[in-house]
């Protein structure tokens, strides 16, 4: 709709309940958006809007795939009715340092790949981290997944200021998961049953609980 609207600055759209795909796609001087009863963002609703630095989502509970995909600008998101997050929704937010997603139950492949500054994120009620989710999240030194039972491949990959994970009820640890995290020095895994292969590669852990599995897959260098 609103796609390569260059010069536009704000939108004040109270109402609004549902925002299309690519709607303000590459809309470059976009820097707030008002979308407080808007339930549901589409594909790339906000991707590339480079300027954008606050947006009020308090109603929103779907924010799909690439939606705030580049938004270089985006420093804090607040999202406490979301329970879905899409593929690469907030890939390369390079200055994104806040995010509240207490409801939220899925993270997807790439959600927060190159959030760098990411210093720490809750998620009470996630179940599912998706593969790459916070790939090369540089400054994320912790995070507590309670009730998450999967985590994809290279999920936490590169993330060198990791120094601890709570992930108490995790049972799929997939392939390169925890490699190069080089400040990974203990992790609870207690219910966990598969690790694939090179899951902890690079990793100086020194203390690992896993009670429950039963064999370790090639690569797997604690």
């Amino acid at each position: 709709a609103f796609e390569h609207c260059e010069v536009l600055p704000s939108i004040d759209l109270p109402n609004c309940s549902y925002v299309g795909s690519f709607a303000f796609k590459n809309c470059y001087s976009l820097t707030t958006v008002n979308l407080q009863n808007c339930i549901s963002l589409s594909r790339g609703a906000f991707s590339c809007c480079s300027a954008l630095t606050s947006i009020d989502l308090s109603n929103c509970s779907y924010v799909d795939n690439q939606v705030f995909t580049s938004c270089y600008s985006l420093t804090s998101i607040d999202l406490p009715n979301c329970s879905f997050i899409g593929n690469a929704a907030f890939n390369q937010c390079q200055n994104l340092i806040s995010v509240n997603l207490p409801l939220c139950e899925y993270i997807g492949n790439s959600a927060f790949w190159d959030c760098s500054l990411l210093p720490s994120i809750d998620l009470p009620n996630c179940s599912y981290v998706g593969s790459h989710a916070f790939e090369f999240c540089w400054a994320l030194s912790s995070i507590d997944l309670p009730n998450c039972t999967y985590v994809g491949s290279y999920g936490f990959y590169n993330c060198s200021s990791l120094s601890s994970i709570n992930l108490p009820l995790c049972s799929y640890v997939g392939s390169s998961v925890f490699k190069s995290c080089y400040s990974l020095s203990l992790i609870h895994l207690p219910k966990v049953t598969y690790i694939g292969s090179n899951a902890f590669s690079s990793a100086p852990i020194e203390t690992l609980y896993m009670e429950q599995i039963t064999s370790v897959p090639s690569g797997y260098d604690p």
